[in-house]
């Protein structure tokens, strides 16, 4: 394919150019009979039909060569092949994108789809501009955008649907490399659910086989977990990790640390297993808390980059700042036994209040522990000792029995309610005994959370 190469030619600055007037027909062969003459053909339409061809050449960046008759087919398949006509670079703002394309359109094709590089992650609804006039873009359920869509440097693939919008016409964008993906509802068992349907319906924020051990006091603990569901928030978007094992250090600070501050003394911390997308990163992370934690990190803390959690325990510290000797198994923890309460009054039917938060934090649920009665006068023991998780003594777990004189007799309770109004509350009444000169003594030994 070249230009004409001819005798009686003249440069293409000189050859001749359609009237400026006139009515455009068709040419005809012409009819004796009718006095209708034959179309005599005319130079610039020659011309016109050859500056088409050789548009075509020039759009798919071939030079003409006037030996080879098959440049034009050539030229076409490069152009669909390279999509040279369907793919343009996004100049717009966040939520407000602009493509140019070449040739320019004048309004948008229905049905044919093309290909823009992103230039700004999209917030949330979005426009775009690919013929002069900005196009509401709805995602492939055919909903309004809501950010993150759309993200910088990626490969947008849109078409034009005619019939959204009443018939006003909308793009929709079917996927963005490197984004979000919107997706109808699914509806049957094998198609793709919607994180609004996973929020309803998914699992829920926790940990299964949780497991953590100390001896002795100390600043560092591991803690494994056979699986780990975390979340934004409890009714946000999950990440689920398995087979955990991290260790933290709560006398530093940031991932597998404190989330702020110095390591506290004599108080209650939650640790959290926290997870961070970009990096597929899991750590640990602590934090006072002086009421219930809630199931995902609250504080304000929260390391960059990590935005799923979900608390594996509540714990007590020590004057060091450390945590205090302990076992866990899932949500049981068992510490150090120690004496929390004692008394000489035999206290009645009435059911009293005594604190149990030097060894139940906040957040604990149920305490687990002993408790016995010494005479403090000759005869023998009628032991009557009730422990109950609040006024009424409810979860009440009772011993009434008679010992001898010298005999210790003993309590033991398991999982007594807590008063989670009144933190680490439990209730216990002494109803008059023989003799009334008794002690009391209440410990604990484990909670859970």
């Amino acid at each position: 394919m070249d230009r004409l190469i001819a005798s009686n030619s003249v440069p293409m600055a000189q050859a001749d150019t359609a009237p400026l007037t006139g009515t455009p027909q068709g040419a005809t062969d012409g009819n004796p009979a009718t006095n209708i003459p034959a179309t005599r053909w005319p130079s610039y339409q020659y011309n016109a039909i050859q500056e088409e061809l050789i548009a075509i050449l020039t759009a798919a960046g071939i030079t003409p060569n006037r030996t080879n008759n098959a440049q034009i087919a050539g030229a076409i398949q490069s152009l669909i092949q390279g999509g040279k006509t369907n793919v343009g670079a996004d100049t717009g703002a966040a939520n407000a994108y602009v493509v140019a394309f070449t040739p320019a359109l004048s309004a948008p094709i229905p049905w044919a789809p093309f290909w823009f590089k992103v230039k700004t992650t999209n917030t949330g609804a979005s426009t775009l501009n690919a013929s002069g006039t900005a196009y509401a873009m709805v995602g492939a359920a055919h909903a309004a955008l809501q950010g993150g869509e759309l993200v910088a440097n990626g490969d947008a693939l849109v078409y034009w649907n005619p019939t959204l919008a009443s018939g006003s016409g909308s793009f929709v964008l079917l996927l963005c490399s490197g984004a979000a993906e919107q997706i109808a509802p699914a509806t049957q068992s094998q198609h793709a659910v919607q994180l609004g349907q996973m929020q309803a319906a998914g699992p829920s924020v926790g940990a299964t086989d949780v497991a953590a051990y100390i001896a002795s006091a100390a600043s560092s603990v591991t803690f494994t977990a056979s699986q780990v569901v975390m979340g934004v928030s409890v009714s946000g978007a999950k990440q689920i990790v398995g087979n955990i094992s991290r260790t933290i250090n709560i006398a530093t600070v940031g991932a597998n640390g404190m989330d702020t501050g110095a390591s506290p003394a004599s108080t209650s911390i939650a640790v959290y297993a926290i997870y961070n997308p970009t990096t597929s990163t899991t750590a640990l992370l602590g934090q006072q808390i002086g009421s219930v934690p809630t199931p995902t990190y609250g504080g304000a803390n929260m390391p960059s980059g990590y935005t799923y959690s979900a608390l594996l325990g509540v714990y007590i510290t020590n004057p060091s700042g450390q945590f205090v000797a302990f076992k866990q198994i899932n949500r049981k923890i068992w510490v150090t036994r120690a004496g929390i309460f004692g008394t000489t009054s035999s206290g009645g039917t009435t059911w009293h209040q005594t604190s149990f938060s030097g060894i139940a934090p906040w957040g604990a649920k149920a305490i687990s522990g002993d408790a016995n009665a010494v005479a403090t006068a000759a005869g023998s023991i009628v032991f009557n000792l009730g422990v109950g998780g609040d006024a009424n003594g409810i979860g009440n777990q009772t011993s009434n029995t008679t010992y001898p004189s010298g005999c210790g007799p003993s309590l033991q309770y398991a999982d007594i309610p807590l008063d989670s109004n009144l933190n680490a509350y439990l209730y216990y009444n002494c109803p008059t005994g023989s003799p009334t000169a008794q002690s009391y003594n209440f410990f604990a030994s484990a909670y859970t959370f």
